[in-house]
């Protein structure tokens, strides 16, 4: 009797860790590029958290759901079943989040989970409290996950970025120490105004065939300016060196910010609070994935930059997330 209940622990166990597992690893990718690139709250857990508690939290799910299995109790394949319901919505809450990037569904799909949960719980608790009491854990940590995805959600929407984000800063010493020649520090309001109304006219324009942008670039330029992909966060040393200089576009030359608004943001990426000049960097609604940020591309020759966010440091409160491959560093 004990060796057929601890084989059902072990294979439930064993179970739940590859299903959770794999539904991580097919989203990876989105993991360490997307999420890092998108607005979030200052209590956001590090990154390293998720892996040992996720772990803790599908072992422990597995013991509960081997209990119950285990059990004669009449009433334990409705219950087993309510598990399997919301063991499944588990899953796909992670490809919706970060495969599909949608943060609103995802919020949706997260209260409904911890709803089943709830009832799962409920159900265990009438047949075994061991397994019911171990399942506490995994509705609070969802229940936090529940906050975090709204939160998440709602930061990434530009109706409340806007509002959040519309007091106005005023110029400091940071227009007369470097090479920025705007009138007054852009502010995340008038980032918003240009990408909703109309960017201002470049001073030039270069523009290319697909076949010659190809020839022109490397596989990963092409692949960042050309088709609006995304480098891996802290994949260049671009990232952490600060030395005096101009950082042009990479495709077309054109002066795009200067290494005295370059600061280091953590995100793995290129960080800077303001352009070079105002009409060098055009901003666009990026609206894919149910979510709201603002694409930033070269005003000369339309390659894709970035994002930028509203979340940088004054006076300015915007951070410019470039990818390295869109730049090419000059001397001052």
């Amino acid at each position: 009797m004990f060796t057929t209940k601890l084989s059902k622990i072990l294979i439930s166990a064993i179970a739940c860790l590859l299903l959770g597992s794999l539904s991580g690893l097919l989203t990876i990718d989105s993991v360490t590029t997307w999420y890092p690139s998108i607005n979030k709250p200052s209590w956001n857990p590090p990154s390293w958290i998720f892996g040992p508690v996720w772990t803790t939290l599908y072992i422990m799910m597995g013991v509960s759901f081997a209990i119950i299995w285990h059990s004669n109790h009449p009433n334990r394949k409705r219950a087993m079943a309510f598990f399997v319901l919301q063991f499944s919505l588990n899953l796909i809450w992670t490809p919706l989040f970060f495969g599909l990037n949608l943060i609103g569904w995802s919020f949706i799909e997260i209260i409904l989970l911890f709803s089943t949960i709830s009832v799962t719980i409920m159900k265990f608790f009438h047949i075994n409290k061991t397994s019911a009491w171990l399942l506490v854990p995994y509705l609070l940590w969802v229940g936090f996950a529940t906050v975090l995805t709204g939160t998440i959600w709602y930061l990434n929407t530009s109706g409340n970025q806007s509002e959040q984000y519309q007091t106005p800063v005023t110029p400091t010493s940071m227009e007369q120490e470097t090479n920025v020649t705007n009138n007054s520090v852009l502010t995340w309001k008038e980032v918003m105004a240009l990408a909703k109304n109309g960017n201002r006219k470049p001073n030039r324009r270069v523009e290319k065939t697909d076949d010659e942008w190809k020839k022109l670039l490397t596989e990963d330029q092409y692949y960042v300016m050309r088709k609006k992909g995304t480098e891996r966060p802290f994949s260049t040393e671009m990232c952490s060196r600060f030395e005096p200089g101009i950082y042009a576009c990479a495709g077309c030359s054109t002066p795009l910010f200067d290494s005295a608004t370059k600061y280091q943001s953590g995100t793995g990426w290129p960080s800077f609070a303001l352009p070079l000049k105002e009409n060098v960097v055009s901003y666009i609604l990026d609206n894919s994935f149910g979510m709201t940020r603002v694409e930033t591309v070269c005003s000369t020759c339309d390659a894709h930059l970035g994002h930028v966010f509203p979340d940088g440091p004054e006076p300015s409160g915007l951070r410019f997330c470039i990818n390295a491959a869109s730049l090419k560093k000059t001397e001052l």
